[in-house]
């Protein structure tokens, strides 16, 4: 895991959420190599391919998972069914990144077209 990962967990560790926060955050961060984390002052962001698939964010007892890359879909955390209920989406969401094509995903690449001209 990755240290800025691990401190945010640590400095978070008093919270009567730590347990499920740490859950979540370590599957996550063990989906792949590709996926990155980003913490913020009040939470943290996952990246996978250059795309937002998860937003975390901590409110003490609490916290608010927002998946996908419009953030569409948001769990507010208290307990272990909403937190596996989160994973599940967000399993859902990364299975969808793994099977897009990369310029789908994280943006086009440099000088790639979007509309190719009728052949």
């Amino acid at each position: 895991m990755l240290e800025a990962v691990r401190r945010f967990l640590d400095e978070r560790g008093d919270l009567g959420c730590a347990p499920l926060l740490a859950m979540l955050v370590e599957q996550i961060c063990g989906l792949d190599p590709e996926v990155e984390a980003e913490a913020t002052a009040f939470g943290i962001r996952f990246h996978y391919r250059g795309a937002l698939l998860v937003e975390i964010s901590v409110f003490g007892a609490l916290f608010i998972v927002r998946v996908g890359r419009e953030q569409a879909i948001e769990y507010r955390v208290r307990g272990r069914t909403v937190a596996l209920e989160a994973l599940n989406r967000i399993l859902e969401e990364y299975g969808e990144l793994l099977q897009a094509p990369a310029r789908q995903v994280g943006g086009e690449a440099p000088g790639t077209p979007v509309h190719s001209p009728p052949a």
